[in-house]
Formats: structure tokens, sequence, C-alpha cells
């Protein structure tokens, strides 16, 4: 094992044994639009302008394919650091860009494009929630150049620390700094009866009830439709307009921040 993957297994101990003094705020996370940015891609959710396509997957794949290098992590920070017992923690980030070179292989194996992909696709198919995220946090956990690597998560519910960042507020600068996709919208629909399932569910609380009815935030909701996928109505739609130009969007916004080929 080296030093990497060494100092890795030491911090994830460390999170471990600290993890109970988090909601007493003993350590503070200052996270902030120089340190985070991610967009979270919805898994259920419907194309409603261009050809029929299978999302997520259209979305990602052509960033996965536009990367210098690519890596799939032998495992899940989130899953691993939460012990998940719902998803396996070898379906890994992927993680692209040139920081690659610099990764202990204990940590992660470069593959081809066509193998990232078909990770990418079992991770969907398990049912993660996918997240292109450029943190500083991963890159200092890693020991990779943050100006070169760009990160795809596959989150669970259960264990993701993105999602209890947001839903627990731990980091207002996490928060903000999180966003939906553009091109993306969540619509509820006149068969939502008001039962609130997806009140309970939302975790950026985007979501309230008036009446019969569940009205959607827009400025607070980050899109990832885990609500249309709780609703016992099927009362919630995730609309997606062009996924090739969301992927092109999410290619200049990132192609900013890091240099990871495109």
């Amino acid at each position: 094992m080296g030093y990497r993957a060494y100092r890795y297994r030491v911090i994830m101990a460390l999170g471990r044994l600290l993890r109970p003094f988090e909601r007493w705020r003993v350590f503070s996370r200052r996270d902030s639009s120089r340190t985070t940015s991610g967009h979270m891609v919805p898994i259920h959710a419907t194309v409603v302008s261009g050809p029929h396509v299978v999302l997520p997957l259209a979305i990602l794949e052509p960033l996965i394919r536009g990367a210098s290098r690519v890596a799939v992590m032998r495992e899940c920070l989130c899953r691993r650091g939460e012990g998940c017992r719902t998803h396996p923690v070898t379906l890994g980030c992927l993680l692209l860009g040139d920081a690659v070179g610099g990764l202990d292989p204990g940590l992660g194996l470069e593959v081809t494009a066509d193998r990232a992909v078909r990770h990418a696709a079992d991770a969907i198919a398990s049912g993660l929630f996918p997240l292109v995220v450029h943190n500083s946090f991963d890159a200092w956990m890693w020991g990779v150049d943050y100006r070169r690597m760009l990160n795809v998560c596959f989150c669970c519910e259960c264990c993701c620390t993105v999602r209890r960042i947001v839903r627990e507020r731990l980091s207002p600068g996490f928060t903000e700094n999180t966003f939906r996709l553009p091109g993306v919208s969540v619509v509820v629909l006149d068969s939502c009866t008001g039962c609130g399932a997806c009140v309970d569910a939302c975790m950026a609380r985007a979501i309230s009830r008036e009446g019969v009815r569940a009205l959607i935030d827009g400025a607070l909701c980050k899109g990832c439709g885990r609500c249309a996928a709780l609703c016992p109505e099927h009362a919630i739609e995730v609309r997606v307009s062009a996924p090739g130009e969301i992927s092109a969007e999410l290619m200049r916004i990132y192609g900013k921040r890091t240099r990871v080929g495109f």
C-alpha cells in the first residue's frame, strides 16, 4: 500500500471517530465557490426536446470521453465512511483529468473511456445518483492536484456526504455551490394529492405543501429527482431539455475551473 492510500485510510478512521461531534459544529466546514462546485444529475427524468436518449448517461458520457485521463476509484468515500449496507462500497467515483497521473494505485485504477462509461452505467443501474463535482476536500483526501481533477460521484441517499451537508445545513457555502443542472426542471402535476412524501424526501427543503398540492421552490431545488422517485402518485416529473447542450454547458463551466481536457 502506497503512502497516499495509507494516509487515506487513517483519515477515514479519524473521520469515523470524530463524526459524533459534527452535530455540535465543533469542526465546521468553510466551503466557497473557490473550493466547491457541484451539479446533480437526475436519474428519473423525461427528455422533452431532442431525440430519445438514455439518461443520465447521455449527459455524463461526453464528459468522460472528453477528459484527458480517467480513473475508477476503488471505493466510495461516503459509503466507506458510513459503512453502507445498501449499495456496494466498490462502486466508487470516476476521477477525470491529468490528476489521474498522480493517483496512488491503491486508491484508484486508470481505465479507458469505454470502461469508465460501463462503470457509470453499472452505478446508475444500481440506483445511485450521479453528481459532477469539483471539490478541494476530495483532492486532499486522494492526494491529487485540485487544479487538474473533476469527480463524477455515484451517491446513495443513505450515505452521501453532499446530500447530508445540504440536508443538515452543515456548510452554507457548500449548499450554495451545489446546483441544479441547466436545462432541468422539476414539475408538480395535477395528479398531486398533497400527501407530503416529497416534502420529507427533499434534501434541499425546497418543497412545501399548500392545501392539497406540493409546491417546489425553484431557487432552492437541486434537481436530484429524489422527489419524483418517491412520489406514490407519480405526480412529480423531472424534465430535461437537450441533454447534449447540458453536457456542453457542464464542460464549459468546469473547463473554466479545472484542467481536465475539455
